[in-house]
């Protein structure tokens, strides 16, 4: 009775047992109970895995290949800056209407930089409507960064060489300055100041290996001249002198008109007949000689203008230079300029160099 009860137990047991069969996954749980497969498995997933690992590699190599630069950056003025482990390479872009244009490029001294240049620029806007106006071409072609060519030099262009910011280097070619203070830089090196100077360098289209004695900011211009009170005067001198010397008739009635100009300026006036006790051998035509001679004269100085009456020439005795004297307008010859230049600067991290990233 006993072993029944037991058989129908076990029998019950039996036919309580859930059996689940996976068809759907099958496959792998078939590879999963063979350790041959398994093995064979891992070892695919490992060889897909460096191929991709080195697929990648290769991409990501050759992209830096062909773009090197790991660091682009953009200035408040502009300059755009990519860096490597080996060197920067700054971008900017120079109005040539700018007086000492700000490139927001530092460097420090001992440096050693390269710079070049493309682009190009007049230096007289006013000449070039005068052509367009009258429908012929102008004298004065476009210039690159080296600078203005003329074909045969005047006397006048001869005597402005000492009075551009490097003297006696070409009119308008690329300078550049290392400025390290507030506000602006120097219109121009200071006369006698050998300190100065050193902080002040010719470019012009290519410039290569130039050692920054001083560290600061880069600052661009042109090689012309800046029109500050000193060198006014220093021209109108010239020019006075130049008048003299080429007068063929009448020199002491000259000298002692220019002498009678010289009071004249000094009273802020422009008017010669409040003074005529001073020069009772003044007359009309005098004064149509010294401006017949004014017009002969070095430099060609052109009007005056009077802000009063809105003319030009109201006033016999005073000239271009007294007005920029007179409202210190130190780059009234720079914003006649039109054109622009490209500026790249190169500076590598080279011991050799003395420069730290």
């Amino acid at each position: 009775m006993n072993e029944e009860k037991q058989t129908k137990s076990k029998r019950s047991e039996k036919e309580q047992e859930l059996h689940i069969h996976i068809e759907r996954w099958q496959d792998i749980v078939d590879i999963l109970d063979d350790k041959r497969k398994v093995l064979l498995l891992a070892l695919i997933v490992v060889v897909i895995g460096w191929a991709l690992f080195a697929g990648i590699s290769f991409i990501i190599v050759e992209l830096k290949k062909s773009y090197t630069y790991s660091d682009i950056t953009t200035n408040a003025f502009g300059t755009t800056t990519l860096r490597d482990e080996q060197k920067e390479v700054s971008y900017f872009l120079f109005n040539t209407a700018e007086l000492w244009a700000n490139s927001g490029i530092q460097v420090q001294k001992g440096d050693v930089i390269s710079i070049h240049s493309s682009g190009s620029a007049h230096t007289a806007i006013h000449h070039l409507y005068e052509s367009a106006d009258k429908n012929f071409k102008p004298e004065e072609e476009y210039f690159d960064a080296n600078g203005q060519r003329f074909k045969e030099e005047s006397p006048r262009d001869k005597a402005r060489r000492k009075y551009r910011i490097i003297s006696n280097l070409p009119n308008s070619a690329l300078v550049m300055q290392v400025y390290d203070g507030n506000g602006r830089p120097q219109l121009r090196p200071k006369d006698k100041d050998e300190n100065s100077k050193k902080n002040f360098y010719y470019i012009a289209q290519h410039r290569e290996n130039i050692i920054i004695n001083e560290g600061g900011t880069l600052y661009f211009a042109v090689n012309d001249i800046v029109l500050d009170s000193a060198t006014i005067a220093k021209m109108k001198t010239d020019n006075y002198q130049y008048m003299m010397d080429t007068a063929t008739n009448n020199n002491d009635t000259l000298k002692k008109y220019i002498t009678l100009i010289e009071k004249i300026q000094a009273t802020d006036s422009c008017n010669i007949w409040p003074l005529k006790k001073d020069a009772a051998w003044l007359s009309k035509d005098d004064t149509k000689n010294y401006r017949r001679c004014l017009k002969q004269s070095l430099y060609q100085f052109g009007p005056y203008f009077d802000e009063e009456t809105q003319k030009f020439d109201s006033c016999t005795l005073k000239t271009e230079m007294d007005y920029y004297m007179e409202h210190k307008y130190a780059k009234a010859w720079y914003d006649d300029n039109i054109g622009s230049f490209l500026i790249v600067v190169e500076k590598n991290y080279r011991k050799e160099y003395g420069s730290k990233k």
